[in-house]
């Protein structure tokens, strides 16, 4: 919280309202005394009075920071038991405006007695606040008396000038990102170190330390009218070491920062295709020439520093995993490269093995072959059998043409149709409709044999053709 000065009446310091509360403070005592009929006379032995002081704080007080009100803050934990120094500069009396090592202690003692969190030992907003909330004061030795004094209370005519104060919170700036995850040589690394307090404008900086080559510290990023707080650090790292290097954020007048340390290992030998995808448009019939790379894991590890090695190309087990969508085949000129041809829409998957020694590795890559698929007509199941005496169930099914463009493919749903039925040989199996379903037929077994089973669809601008499909049946003898 900070206490700025709104108006006021007269040209006033803190100390002077200080001085002129204590004195009036003095006087008010002495009054009381004289109207309860009661003449202050001090005893034989001089007895010290107290005089009550608040401090008034406007500022952040913490480790180094030099200030009278370090000095009234020093005076209040002594005060309230919260020893800065037994004997020593910071002692009772001995209190000065140096904000040292003990004087956090005692704060953070006096925190940890108040419920405040964190118990840092710095003094900001949140500690002024309960400070203010507590109404406490410091009582520190102002006067003594002499033998047989008489004390006459004197009024002064001094006019006291008034100060309003007007409460801002402004929260204590920290960086709560505490540690760093292990990165690898030669692979992408990306991690947010992340903000709180302050007044939500930062910036962020290396301040001290070794930071690792190829990775950046990416500062506050903007998009339109959204900012986003944290910083982010970001890129390939290259080299295997341990680092240790000091972050540092500002919020207005605020200073945070915080020690990391990141481990960077070895990179590990890797085998990857390039390029790592085909064309957006990659029609059937066309061909795409690949390569595969082979990254050996260099011999270093985290406290001995080294470079990645460079890639080669290296002979490799081609593969796909649908051949009807794509083949694959090494290159004729090249036998580290290969060659893969589009057959028809779709995708498949090439995968690239390389085994050397005791080096077994793999890498993939997606292929889409883009294009248009027909119509088509068929019977389902494809290669029906029965058995004499008993049925089967047939269906007619009809797919409409349907486009693979963009790396997928627009859906094109398959339908039953009502078909004409006809079996090649009754003999051996006849076909019905069932009674309940036109769309499907009823096949039953006649005799052992053989019989070639045909739907037919008429012409309607539905198709745009005539749709026949047929397939064998297979009548097996009775069980």
């Amino acid at each position: 919280m900070t206490l700025s000065p709104v108006s006021k009446a007269g040209a006033v310091t803190i100390a002077d309202l200080t001085a002129q509360l204590q004195a009036l403070q003095t006087q008010l005592t002495q009054l009381q005394a004289q109207q309860g009929g009661v003449t202050a006379t001090a005893t034989a032995t001089a007895t010290a009075t107290a005089t009550a002081i608040g401090c008034v704080f406007t500022q952040n007080l913490y480790l180094g920071v030099r200030s009278e009100q370090v000095k009234c803050l020093q005076q209040y934990l002594n005060a309230a038991g919260y020893t800065v120094s037994a004997s020593s500069v910071g002692s009772s009396g001995k209190e000065n405006t140096y904000f040292g090592a003990k004087t956090k202690a005692a704060v953070a003692k006096w925190q940890a007695a108040s419920g405040i969190l964190p118990t840092s030992g710095y003094f900001g907003a949140i500690s002024r606040a309960k400070y203010v909330a507590t109404g406490k004061t410091t009582s520190v030795p102002t006067t003594t008396t002499s033998p047989n004094t008489t004390i006459i209370p004197i009024i002064p005519t001094t006019t006291v000038a008034t100060t309003t104060i007007v409460a801002t919170t402004v929260t204590p700036l920290f960086i709560t990102t505490t540690s760093l995850p292990i990165a690898t040589a030669g692979v992408l690394y990306s991690v947010d170190i992340l903000p709180s307090g302050g007044n939500g404008s930062y910036s962020w900086w290396i301040s001290a330390g070794s930071f690792p080559s190829g990775l950046n510290l990416v500062p506050t990023r903007c998009t339109g009218s959204s900012c986003s707080t944290n910083a982010t650090i970001f890129g390939t790292p290259v080299t295997a070491w341990t680092y240790n290097f000091t972050v540092t954020v500002t919020s207005g007048t605020q200073v945070a920062l915080r020690e990391f340390t990141l481990i960077i290992n070895p990179s590990v030998a890797a085998l990857k295709i390039l390029p790592t995808a085909t064309p957006s448009a990659f029609n059937a019939g066309q061909t795409f020439e690949i390569q595969a790379l082979y990254t050996p894991a260099p011999n270093c590890y985290p406290t001995n520093p080294c470079s990645l090695p460079d890639a080669a190309a290296v002979k490799v087990v081609w593969t796909s995993s649908n051949d009807a969508v794509a083949t694959v085949a090494y290159k004729f000129y090249d036998s580290t490269g290969g060659v893969i041809t589009a057959v028809l829409p779709g995708s498949a998957t090439i995968t690239a093995n390389y085994i050397a020694g005791n080096i077994n590795l793999s890498a993939t890559m997606p292929v889409f072959v883009t294009g248009t698929i027909s119509s088509s007509f068929k019977i389902v199941p494809a290669s029906p059998s029965t058995s004499v005496g008993n049925t089967i169930s047939l269906q007619a099914m009809y797919t409409p043409q349907y486009s693979c463009m963009s790396a997928s493919c627009a859906s094109a749903s398959s339908s039953v149709v009502q078909a004409v039925w006809s079996s090649s040989n009754n003999a051996v199996a006849t076909i019905v409709y069932k009674s309940d379903d036109p769309k499907t037929a009823i096949v039953t077994g006649v005799s052992p044999g053989v019989t070639t089973i045909a739907a037919t669809v008429g012409y309607t601008s539905a198709y745009g053709a005539t749709l026949t499909a047929s397939t064998g049946l297979v009548v097996t003898p009775a069980q």
